[in-house]
Order: structure tokens, then C-alpha cells, then sequence
């Protein structure tokens, strides 16, 4: 059964996870299965335990969370990504940028944020603007 199949997930995240404290892609994985079996509260609780662990966290790991939170129209947790991408090294592509991006727009940010967030990313991915 579903129940049964979650409840065993539970457990195994419990023992394996939570016990042996493992890396990010743990994580990852586990994230895509409660995503697709609608267990938004279970994605948000991984995703917060990822930082309670202060795990090392990595692009990849951003490229993975930001969409989910962005299609949870979870645009707070969202901005709070950014800041602490900002607050590591990870440098943002253009999928990180769009995730965030989308979210400012979705969430009816002042034009501000959008040019802020704009100039972080140019700055942080060494890319310049090509101003023609």
C-alpha cells in the first residue's frame, strides 16, 4: 500500500539519514520522492533539515530545490535560497536564475529586487553583460 511504502521511506530516512548524518544527495533523492507523492510539508521539512545539518550544499542542490519551491509557490523560501547561495560561493546559471527570477516575478517583487538579483548573478558568474 502507499501508506506502507511512505511509512517504510520514513523509517528508512530515520535510520539512514537522520542517524548517519550522509550527504546532500541523500537528500536529493528524497526530495523527488516526496515531491512526486504530493508530500509538499515532507520536502519542505528535508529541505530545512539540509541547513539544521549544515550540510554542504552545492548547484546541483539548488537546481534541485529552487523548482519545487517555486511550483509550491513558496516565493519567501525561495528568496532565502538566494541569500544563502550569496552567502557561499556557489555561483548561479542561468536555470538557478530563471528559478529565482520567475519567483520574484510570480510574487509581484518591486523592480528593485529583479535588478538587485540581476546584478548578483552577473556579478557572481563572472559574466558580463554584453551592453549592445
Amino acid at each position: 500500500s502507499r501508506l506502507g511504502e511512505a511509512a517504510a521511506i520514513d523509517t528508512i530516512v530515520k535510520e539512514f539519514v537522520v542517524d548517519q548524518g550522509r550527504g546532500v544527495e541523500v537528500y536529493q533523492a528524497l526530495l523527488g520522492h516526496y515531491r512526486r507523492s504530493g508530500n509538499d510539508s515532507q520536502v519542505l521539512a528535508i529541505i530545512e533539515g539540509v541547513y539544521v545539518l549544515a550540510l554542504k550544499t552545492d548547484r546541483k542542490w539548488y537546481r534541485t530545490i529552487l523548482p519545487m519551491l517555486l511550483d509550491m509557490k513558496q516565493y519567501d523560501l525561495l528568496e532565502q535560497m538566494q541569500d544563502r547561495m550569496a552567502s557561499t560561493d556557489t555561483q548561479p546559471d542561468v536555470f538557478i536564475f530563471m528559478s529565482l527570477l520567475q519567483g520574484l516575478i510570480a510574487s509581484q517583487q518591486p523592480r528593485e529586487k529583479v535588478d538587485a538579483l540581476w546584478q548578483w548573478a552577473v556579478e557572481r558568474s563572472g559574466v558580463r553583460p554584453n551592453p549592445h
